[in-house]
């Protein structure tokens, strides 16, 4: 039998496949469900400094103290990052 997915795993399964029109979070009203939302955008490798500070903004003192404990700057690609869609320092691979 399959697992017919629930109605909230639904919507945060949609915010994570949506990840450039997420503007706020504070709408969110459990922690629990602002912490799932999190944990997919960072098990994805999607997080970076503007989704950070939205989380930063969430109006979750414990996610916001996380977030704020940790340096932004790491999360910005640098020109060596193979994960570059250019690779290492911006040549096409």
């Amino acid at each position: 039998f399959s697992r017919v997915p629930s109605l909230v795993d639904l919507c945060i399964n949609h915010l994570a496949a949506n990840l450039d029109h997420l503007t706020d979070v504070r709408a969110i009203g459990e922690e629990r469900l602002a912490l799932q939302l999190l944990h997919r955008i960072i098990s994805s490798g999607r997080l970076n400094v503007r989704l950070a500070r939205i989380f930063q903004q969430c109006g979750h003192a414990e996610i916001e103290s996380a977030l704020a404990s940790i340096n932004l700057l790491d999360a910005i690609p640098g020109p060596m990052d193979p994960k570059q869609p250019h690779g290492p320092l911006g040549r096409k691979w």
